[in-house]
């Protein structure tokens, strides 16, 4: 696809998946019929390609617009977003690949994000599937909270002192 001249390289799973989807949904609706499942289609190959952790399986979060892992941590989320996509995919083109890797997504979820022991998932992972903790790798991750502790820093806060004395007022 071309660039919109955003000057934006990063592509998000949830990014990609959500344009698998919505690519394959038109094309199942009658819409854009060989022009949809096209970009669909490009999007799948991109997504296979290089979101796959072949070492310790999943997609990443994040790569670069070449393919190049940027944030290899595993997000339950996205992986959510992978099986729809591919699920779509798979019945809007007949490519098995769809099905395939929805299925090869679901068994991955279960291998290392299911909690067997209170039921549900975990939702937030390293590359290699080690859980992460609350905090910056778990609830407010990533860029915002590095911006936050910054913020606080730069007022003389100790980081998460702010929130953590909200916690305890909120419960009053």
């Amino acid at each position: 696809m071309a660039s919109l001249g955003t000057g934006e390289t990063v592509k998000t799973l949830v990014g990609q998946t959500r344009m698998i989807f919505t690519f394959s949904s038109i094309h199942r609706a009658g819409f854009a019929q060989d022009k949809a499942l096209s970009i669909a289609q490009g999007g799948v190959e991109f997504l296979i390609d290089h979101f796959w952790d072949e070492q310790h399986g999943g997609w990443f979060w994040t790569t670069e617009r070449d393919g190049s892992p940027l944030n290899e941590s595993k997000i339950g989320y996205g992986h959510s977003f992978a099986m729809y996509a591919l699920s779509e995919y798979g019945m809007a083109s007949g490519d098995l690949r769809g099905m395939e890797w929805a299925v090869r997504t679901y068994e991955t979820l279960q291998s290392f994000a299911a909690d067997n022991l209170n039921g549900g998932y975990y939702e937030f992972f390293e590359g290699d599937w080690t859980k992460k903790g609350p905090g910056r790798g778990g609830g407010r991750g990533g860029a915002a909270a590095r911006r936050a502790g910054r913020a606080e820093r730069q007022q003389g806060a100790r980081p998460g002192a702010r929130r953590r004395r909200r916690a305890r007022t909120s419960h009053r």
